[in-house]
């Protein structure tokens, strides 16, 4: 059934995300809540954030709490990120092997920080532009195909600027509950997330999608 996978991580998180966030009597919070700490959790991708010296223990305690669930962090998916002020910016660099390499973005749930601003995904935003490409080939193909001789080869454009330009993004929807909710598409999505995260540069990611659209959809 579809979220299946998700509630099983619920359950499996929820004494360990409530022995996190207890009182100061469980053995966990200290190395996290108490030393200026900071734990966040959707599903099973965690993010932990403490100061360096406190890398090592933490990182300790949670296996720890892993192996008492039965569970094991994968190494392949687990990362080390170090942001440290440099020149008077902060940088972000990602340990390897003991090593640490900069320019590295930190990435989580669709958005990417390099320790100074955040950023959608590239490769989020990349997936944008292949459907938006994918959808267009696709309805300028069917446009022609079109049984109805008064429509073939019409493409019908307004489902297409509602998925993947401005136009789309400004859409309300109205309910008997709810008196207005916003339902636009990614680009909504990306309006939203830069007036949440000041400071950010993401509509600066977008501001060419129009022009990219329309070069699509001339082509």
């Amino acid at each position: 059934p579809t979220n299946t996978p998700y509630l099983i991580h619920v359950g499996y998180f929820a004494d360990w995300q409530e022995a996190l966030e207890a009182s100061n009597e469980n053995p966990y919070s200290p190395t996290i809540r108490q030393h200026g700490g900071l734990y966040r959790r959707y599903s099973d991708d965690i993010v932990l954030a403490c100061s360096a010296e406190l890398q090592t223990t933490v990182l300790h305690a949670i296996t720890q709490k892993l192996a008492e669930l039965e569970l094991e962090a994968q190494a392949d998916k687990t990362q080390t990120f170090l942001f440290e002020r440099r020149n008077g910016t902060i940088q972000c660099m990602e340990k390897r092997q003991n090593a640490f390499f900069t320019n590295k973005h930190f990435s989580y749930l669709g958005f990417e920080f390099d320790g100074e601003t955040a950023l959608l995904k590239s490769s989020s935003l990349a997936k944008f532009y292949r459907r938006m490409k994918k959808s267009i080939r696709a309805a300028q193909f069917h446009a022609f195909r079109h049984t109805n001789k008064t429509t073939r080869g019409e493409l019908f454009k307004n489902r297409l600027y509602k998925r993947f330009t401005y136009l789309g993004s400004q859409r309300k929807r109205r309910h008997d509950s709810v008196p207005k909710t916003d339902w636009g598409n990614y680009l909504a999505y990306a309006n939203k997330a830069n007036f949440i995260m000041e400071g950010s540069k993401i509509k600066r990611q977008v501001r060419k999608h129009w022009r990219i659209f329309h070069k699509l959809m001339e082509n």
